[in-house]
């Protein structure tokens, strides 16, 4: 396979004799510059196994990254996936909590911070964060709690 972006032109094969066969037949006919095995692109990690026959992509530097802008995060544990399909229930009344409120102000880096993984690497959260995704011109309370 071929897969190209822009300018950068990438070549998966399942055996090293296909690939040279094909970056061959590419230098006969382009000028290239070769840069050997990819192992990031878009922030995107790749991991190749030509024994095993495996290529794995993640977006965890994407995701510390994330973590290290915003620390407070870390207060947080793991969810559960899918999210829940109701809103949740938030008394208006109520003080909002250090966490609540540091994520009102940064809802939309937040967000904006989990687009990526989710269209790149976790389609488990895809709905979620398209949910989220909804407000934030005007995130509300609701929202928040979405969100933590």
């Amino acid at each position: 396979f071929i897969a190209t972006m822009v300018d950068d032109l990438f070549i998966l094969c399942n055996s090293d004799e296909e690939r040279q066969q094909l970056k061959n037949w590419l230098y006969e006919r382009l000028e290239l510059v070769e840069f050997g095995p990819i192992r990031s692109y878009f922030r995107i990690r790749f991991d190749q196994s030509l024994a095993d026959g495996t290529l794995t992509l993640d977006v965890e530097k994407h995701i510390n990254d994330l973590f290290h802008k915003h620390p407070i995060l870390k207060k947080l544990g793991p969810s559960n996936t899918p999210a829940p399909t109701t809103p949740p229930v938030v008394d208006e009344s109520s003080r909002m909590s250090p966490l609540g409120k540091y994520v009102m102000d940064k809802y939309r880096s937040l967000v904006g911070g989990l687009i990526f993984p989710s269209i790149t690497a976790r389609p488990d959260i895809t709905t979620a964060v398209s949910v989220v995704s909804r407000s934030v011109s005007e995130p509300t309370r609701v929202c928040v709690a979405r969100l933590i």
